[in-house]
């Protein structure tokens, strides 16, 4: 049967190496080639730029760079900006608007910047809100993109990050569906609105395009020492993802005489601070940090453990991609991980807290034969199918 040829547009921030960027190159894998896709970013960069098909037209905004100069600076000092450039009715508009934000007599601050907000020319089937939390693609998607539908994904805790609930509660109401990547995350939304939003939302989990993994697993050889047991850790370093908190459970993994090496794939702003306490702490030969790898998946295949430290996530694609490899998680207990992870089976869930992270590493460290059952028991398991939203 012939599939209908629909038009798609995507609207996200860019497209560094986060789960955002990878589960949309993820989810193109499972949307039909005939299909019409194209991807709006604020801003045309990232690593994951090269992955994204030849099917798929990349566009920035127009005067993108006044549009990302005002998300940087905010109304007032923007408005500052556009005095010296001797822009006086954008520098009124954006004082204005500053004064009205700080009387809650407005809700949202993009008045200031309308005249430079210009309407997409296309007409789509779908116009798809992908970085649904950023409320200026929230709020352009809804009124400057032409589409029959639009839908707001919803990737993140809403309790664990800065989320305008007064944004939410006027404008997620006119989207005709809201795409959350997990229960937990669905749950959290709906308790933090006060409109009434339940029949519009879906949960989709995130999925993988296991034919690349498949092909990029095999482009590379890992040889790390077999006489340790090798942690893997796969994100971005920022505060969030909770890589500093773990080092004193490391330290002390360490002075009771464990046997392992935890690697660290990723970079971001807490590089510089999670390598000084590494050194710090003397944990330089138990802790490597290696950067960005593009191509994580023989990293996957060559680890015993996978550890994922973060203080929250939505739907966490590296856990996604560990479970691929049927490689044994310790995870902390955040919004989405029970949707992956039963504890006990096929991992541990530890509170975020020094006790319970121990007890969990240091227990599948030791226990190679626990270890063996959750990989059995993982292997078992069959492969989420991707639930369309599209229909």
């Amino acid at each position: 049967m012939d599939v209908k040829k629909e038009r798609f547009l995507f609207f996200l921030i860019n497209m560094s190496l986060g789960g955002t960027e990878k589960s949309f190159l993820n989810l193109l894998s499972e949307l039909p080639e005939s299909h019409d896709i194209d991807l709006l970013l604020l801003k045309e960069q990232g690593e994951l730029l090269k992955d994204i098909p030849e099917n798929v037209h990349v566009y920035t905004l127009d005067n993108s760079a006044e549009i990302n100069e005002f998300l940087k600076l905010g109304s007032r000092r923007f408005a500052l900006r556009e005095l010296q450039r001797r822009r006086l009715s954008s520098f009124v508009k954006n004082m204005v608007v500053w004064v009205l934000l700080k009387l809650k007599l407005i809700k949202h601050p993009f008045y200031g910047i309308s005249h430079y907000l210009k309407e997409l020319d296309e007409t789509y089937d779908y116009a798809i809100a992908y970085a649904g939390i950023h409320n200026l693609i929230a709020y352009y998607t809804l009124n400057y993109t032409r589409a029959k539908r639009k839908f707001l994904w919803i990737h993140f805790d809403v309790n664990k990050i800065g989320f305008n609930t007064h944004f939410a509660n006027h404008f997620y109401d006119k989207y005709q569906k809201i795409i959350c990547v997990s229960e937990s995350v669905k749950t959290n939304l709906s308790k933090t609105l006060s409109v009434d939003l339940d029949s519009k939302i879906r949960v989709v989990h995130n999925v993988l395009d296991l034919e690349k993994i498949e092909i990029k697993s095999k482009q590379g050889d890992i040889q790390w020492n077999s006489d340790v047991v090798n942690v893997l850790t796969v994100g971005r370093l920022s505060v969030e993802k909770g890589h500093a908190d773990f080092l004193p459970v490391i330290q002390k993994l360490k002075q009771n005489g464990l046997k392992f090496k935890w690697w660290i794939i990723g970079d971001g702003k807490e590089r510089p601070k999670l390598e000084q306490l590494i050194a710090e702490l003397n944990l330089s030969d138990y802790v490597e940090v290696l950067g960005k790898k593009e191509n994580p998946f023989p990293y996957y295949k060559a680890c015993d453990i996978y550890l994922q430290p973060s203080k929250y996530e939505g739907h966490c694609v590296s856990i996604i991609e560990a479970r691929y490899f049927n490689k044994p998680i310790v995870s902390n207990n955040f919004a989405g991980i029970t949707d992956e992870i039963e504890s006990g089976y096929n991992g541990l869930i530890c509170e975020i807290d020094f006790d319970s992270q121990y007890e969990a590493l240091e227990k599948m460290i030791e226990n190679k034969s626990l270890r063996t059952q959750f990989i059995t028991n993982l292997s078992k398991e069959t492969k989420k199918k991707f639930l369309s939203p599209f229909i």
